[in-house]
């Protein structure tokens, strides 16, 4: 049942989000609605977010100070606001395309294909 709730609160989401992800007139989407440049979009944040992640667990790691520890999760909030802002994306836009991301297939090797070729850098 609660599978069912998550399917169709993705799919319903999906529909509202769909403008955000259609591709220019001229461009073809891919099979799963989400453009190359929207997803080499996420991919880079989705990097960018994974290292500011690593840095704060590693500095969190250092600390056993409440007052420290508060700060350090106030920076990581404010750095991935900058770092969506950077990149063009929303916080729902974020997790909307990671939710699409591990539910379509297709979508997912087209993730995985991108993230391998820009951190083999």
């Amino acid at each position: 049942m609660l599978k069912d709730t998550l399917v169709a609160t993705l799919v319903a989401a999906s529909l509202l989000f769909a403008p955000l992800f259609t591709p220019l007139a001229a461009q073809e989407a891919p099979p799963s609605g989400v453009t190359q440049q929207r997803l080499s979009t996420y991919t880079k944040a989705h990097i960018a977010l994974t290292s500011e992640g690593e840095a704060y667990q590693r500095q969190l790691g250092l600390t056993h100070d409440a007052v420290e520890q508060d700060r350090l999760r106030a920076e990581l909030a404010e750095a991935r606001t900058v770092i969506l802002a950077e990149h063009d994306l929303s916080a729902e836009e974020y997790e909307l395309m990671t939710a699409l991301i591990s539910l379509d297939e297709g979508l997912r090797a087209r993730f995985d294909a991108l993230l391998e070729e820009l951190t083999a850098n």
